[in-house]
């Protein structure tokens, strides 16, 4: 029943426009049918914002059976007084699968994780694994010796090491920290 249907309007010969409100189970009633179409747009509204931000035309979303969501290795990013630390899980990847590079203020990682061969006699029904090209980029501060950055793989954790200059390590003290 619409809400149009709900209401009574005036007779066509001129009566009175008196409207008057058919008898309802709830008060609440009539309010739910007037935002019914209100939230069906808010509903739409934010499952287009969700596909956006969560990868809509940026990224591609995984099926519910058959597909998997990119892989992106976890970063933690450190800094001590001489240097910059930054760590990446990249599980099931060797050192020669992956390439960094430093563009003026910006550290580049890239890399591929390869999907393993299948066997034909297998069947999945859902897989979680990620597999496929990433793309890192980590910008840089300006007191950095670009030309000592260092990497190691170790056990599927990279580790790029980003010195300081000598005179940003000269500059960095610690603060003690004191109660009233």
């Amino acid at each position: 029943m619409t809400m149009l249907s709900r209401w009574r309007g005036r007779s066509s010969n001129g009566g009175s426009r008196e409207m008057r409100r058919r008898e309802m189970d709830e008060p609440s009633e009539m309010l739910a049918e007037m935002t019914r179409p209100l939230m069906k747009m808010q509903r739409e509204l934010n499952r287009v914002f969700d596909d956006f931000f969560e990868g809509g035309s940026m990224m591609r979303r995984p099926s519910m059976l058959t597909d998997t969501m990119p892989f992106e290795p976890r970063m933690d990013l450190s800094e001590t007084a001489d240097e910059f630390k930054i760590t990446a899980d990249v599980p099931g990847m060797s050192e020669d699968d992956i390439d960094i590079t430093v563009s003026d203020d910006t550290l580049i990682i890239n890399g591929e994780r390869s999907e393993s061969t299948e066997e034909e006699e297998e069947n999945y029904f859902r897989r979680e694994r990620s597999y496929g090209m990433f793309h890192r980029r980590v910008p840089l501060p300006d007191n950095v010796e670009r030309d000592n950055i260092d990497a190691i793989f170790k056990n599927g954790v990279l580790t790029i090491n980003v010195p300081k200059t000598e005179e940003a390590r000269s500059n960095w003290r610690k603060i003690e920290v004191k109660s009233e």
